[in-house]
């Protein structure tokens, strides 16, 4: 995988499992789950084999000791995991006392004491995570590149077959907490557990023996380094919740390992899109800044866009390997649970760009419509139900049509689908909008245009099928006392199902479903030049309205029924009616190059295997189709039907 995808869309998976903790300045057990042995205090010291408490009050608790019966002792765990970690803390130990430091709760670093005079002893750590292949099966041994303590090196390239004795798990993982289990008065402060990415320093072949970490260099600190030098600080700010005037948006919090959203204004009549803070983002606003003005999350100008006053900035001036450095260094400013690694070890020379045709997680829309259903995450608004379907235009606009509400409630430009969160691991963290999007607001109504039931109102099966990650109607639903069939019936709709002529490439699917007694079927196209068209059809039992998004729909026109107040009504009977309008879109999008695969023609690749079988038997290896890009594909048959 190339740097580009991992800089903002990987780090979670390959550096490190979770967010970065660093402990509350005033009390560093806020690091750690909740145990009675521990407690924080304000003071300590060293006498033979005793740790003394010293009582007195103070708000800054911020030393950690264990009390009680140390024989009992157990895993002191912080509340977050850790893949690769750059871990820092001070320690004090009486005489014949002894602690263990477990990175991932598995790889212990043995403490004892070092002085006999009260000083505190300082511990940093350099920990590299085992990895695992597709299969999660081992392929790299995890391993310590350094252990210093006191600045003084103790330990160097220090390979870890496997977990240590007192593990809080029998089994190794990618990421896990940091622990400690003391045996005996063990003190600590200044706990700092920071998430880092040592993934192209190639292990040793054998304890102590050679990497090759001196031949990388730390992107972040290339990145600070570079940011400072040109001169982008002058400009921008970047820490949190700064209010100093500057001509240029706050940087802190805007790019993270996992993209978040951001508005622009876009092209020369303004329009607005919602885009991802990702890494071609932070391209664009480099090289070509007036391409897109970010708008002013927050004070007085909120909702404006920044002036174009950033010139372009070319090669010659910041390479593109800067530029990687310093998205490394933006996405450590972060709050702690969204924080980037704050040291990234990096190959030297021209930067691997990311290609979306290469990343089968990327699903594509070529030269024929697609149709995808799953959840999807979008931070408008939140996303859609589970059971949304989402559809890809060849003009690289994209919708999504919820049966939740029987109408389409979300539009965007460029790619169509990320894939990640649902087809690696396990699964169920939601699809994403795909690469490059550009995703359209639809404002408070979020719909485009909605039938309404007998009542008026807009069909609401979020009972039974909530947005994604919409945790408040989850649980209002989980512990609802009306019964099921009851809140089935007061909403009086249903959805049908829909289809698709697979003779015609290009022909956006038809959404069948039922409002009362009314049975209709509706199409929506999308066309380059904003042109918008819903087509509907059926037989009405009885008049039928619709809600229609007067935010975002400009001059909408009928050839059937009434529209008026942003409510479009048709009368009862057969009906074959049209609204239009126009919507504001993005000129300049990104599309998939034509694909030269065609899958609708491939043969199909079976290959001998062995087994041991009863006679007459025999075993050969099927393998699943490509997908329209010639690229591998998650796949599962249900069924297998072979003629002679």
């Amino acid at each position: 995988m190339s740097f580009v995808k991992s800089f903002l869309t990987c780090l979670i998976l390959v550096s490190y499992s979770a967010p970065s903790f660093t402990a509350d300045v005033n009390n560093t057990l806020t690091a750690f789950k909740d145990d009675p042995i521990w407690k924080s205090v304000a003071a300590v010291n060293v006498a033979g084999n005793k740790l003394n408490v010293i009582e007195k009050k103070s708000t800054n608790n911020n030393i950690i000791v264990n009390t009680g019966d140390f024989k009992k002792s157990k895993h002191l765990t912080s509340k977050v995991f850790f893949g690769d970690t750059l871990l820092t803390m001070e320690y004090l130990l009486p005489q014949e006392s002894s602690a263990k430091i477990f990175l991932q709760g598995r790889y212990a670093i043995t403490l004892t004491p070092k002085s006999k005079n009260n000083e505190w002893q300082q511990l940093s750590v350099k920990f590299r995570a085992p990895r695992f292949n597709e299969a999660s099966q081992k392929s790299q041994l995890a391993f310590f590149l350094e252990v210093r303590i006191n600045g003084e090196l103790v330990s160097t390239n220090q390979l870890l077959s496997n977990q240590d004795e007192n593990a809080i798990t029998p089994w190794e993982s990618n990421s896990g907490p940091t622990t400690i289990l003391a045996n005996g008065p063990f003190a600590f402060r200044h706990f700092n557990s920071l998430p880092a990415d040592y993934s192209n320093v190639i292990p040793p072949e054998k304890t102590g023996g050679a990497t090759n970490a001196a031949e990388l260099i730390d992107y972040v600190a290339l990145g600070k380094e570079t940011f400072e030098a040109v001169g982008c600080n002058v400009c921008h700010t970047t820490t949190p919740n700064n209010t100093a005037a500057s001509t240029g948006p706050n940087l802190f919090g805007l790019f993270r390992p996992e993209p978040r959203t951001r508005d622009v204004v876009e092209g020369g009549e303004g329009h607005r899109f919602t885009i991802k803070a990702n890494h071609e983002y932070l391209v664009r606003s480099i090289r070509s800044p007036a391409e897109q003005l970010a708008i002013e999350e927050t004070g007085t100008k909120k909702g404006e866009a920044y002036p174009a006053l950033m010139p372009p900035i070319s090669t010659e001036v910041v390479s593109d390997m800067q530029i990687e450095a310093i998205g490394a260094y933006l996405a450590t400013l972060n709050e702690p649970q969204h924080q980037g690694p704050v040291t990234r070890l990096m190959k030297q020379g021209s930067v691997e760009k990311y290609d979306p045709i290469n990343d089968r997680l990327q699903l594509l829309v070529d030269d024929q419509v697609r149709v995808q259903r799953g959840p999807l995450v979008s931070a408008i608004n939140s996303g859609a139900s589970a059971r949304a379907i989402h559809v890809g235009l060849v003009n690289s606009i994209n919708y999504s049509f919820d049966p939740s509400s029987l109408a389409i409630v979300k539009i965007w430009q460029g790619g169509f689908l990320d894939m990640t969160g649902e087809f690696t691991n396990r699964g169920g963290k939601g699809l994403k909008l795909g690469f490059e999007s550009r995703e359209i607001n639809l404002g408070e109504q979020q719909y485009l245009v909605a039938p309404l039931n007998r009542k008026g109102n807009v069909i609401d099966f979020s009972f039974k099928n909530a947005k994604f990650g919409d945790a408040e109607v989850i649980k209002k639903s989980i512990y609802s006392t009306q019964d099921h069939l009851t809140q089935l019936a007061e909403v009086d709709a249903q959805f049908l199902g829909y289809t698709r002529n697979s003779k015609e490439k290009q022909q956006a699917p038809v959404f069948r479903y039922r409002v009362g007694e009314n049975v209709l079927n509706v199409q929506t196209t999308i066309a380059e030049s904003g042109d918008l068209t819903v087509h509907v059809t059926g037989e009405l039992k009885t008049a039928q309205t619709f809600a229609v998004n007067n935010t975002l729909l400009q001059k909408p026109e009928t050839n059937a029924g009434q529209l008026e107040n942003s409510l479009w009504t048709l009368p009862s009977g057969k009906i074959n009616a049209q609204l239009k309008a126009k919507i504001a879109l993005a000129t300049n999008t990104w599309h998939a190059p034509k694909s030269i695969f065609n899958n609708r023609k491939q043969p199909l690749k079976i290959v001998a295997a062995t087994a041991n079988l009863p006679a007459g038997y025999s075993i050969q290896n099927y393998y699943p189709p490509k997908d329209n890009f010639g690229r591998e594909q998650l796949f599962e048959a249900l069924g297998l039907a072979l003629a002679a």
